[in-house]
């Protein structure tokens, strides 16, 4: 059973924020991707054109709305993290071409400097961007092992057919 989760705001954004917010959306859904490659059993889905995060997979708790705004949570901290640590990385830069060369310093800094720009609207976008953000919660209850491992061990001891495997592992996922 899906469950919806409400956004904490609704209004559109207008002006820099809308600009910010399309940086910040980008960047979340670079998040969910790094998520989702540690991840294991629960899946999530950006969809930063309707602004809407999914959750599938199998959960101890599916449903609950604070443990699903919590994932937002980590995800706007994450996509902070990214982002300081990469005008920390393009500040270094500068500040080490200034040491090596002169000439460095012009070039390095037109390049950091748009760059720095574009991570702070990415950072102050991604704030912005999950306070409007939905939630679908597909998640559904995690099954027991040992209910499974029973039939697993039935069919390898050929009391059970493949027909009836998978009539009975229907009825134990729905």
């Amino acid at each position: 059973m899906s469950t919806y989760i409400e956004p904490e705001k609704k209004e559109e954004p207008e002006g820099a924020e809308k600009l910010y917010e399309s940086f910040g959306k980008r960047f979340l859904s670079f998040v969910v991707a790094c998520i989702n490659k540690r991840n294991k059993g629960v899946s999530l889905r950006y969809d930063r054109d309707l602004n809407r995060l999914s959750i599938h997979g199998k959960s101890e708790n599916p449903g609950d709305v604070g443990n699903r705004r919590l994932i937002l949570g980590w995800m706007t901290g994450i996509s902070v993290l990214f982002s300081f640590g990469g005008m920390l990385t393009l500040l270094l830069l500068i500040q080490t071409s200034v040491i090596l060369d002169g000439f460095l310093v012009g070039s390095l800094s037109l390049l950091a400097l748009p760059l720095m720009l574009v991570l702070f609207m990415s950072m102050i976008g991604s704030f912005t961007a999950t306070a409007r953000c939905e939630i679908f919660d597909h998640t559904t209850e995690k099954q027991e092992d040992s209910e499974l491992e029973d039939l697993v061990e039935r069919y390898l001891s050929d009391e059970l057919s493949e027909d009836q495997l998978e009539a009975e592992l229907e009825s134990e996922l729905t």
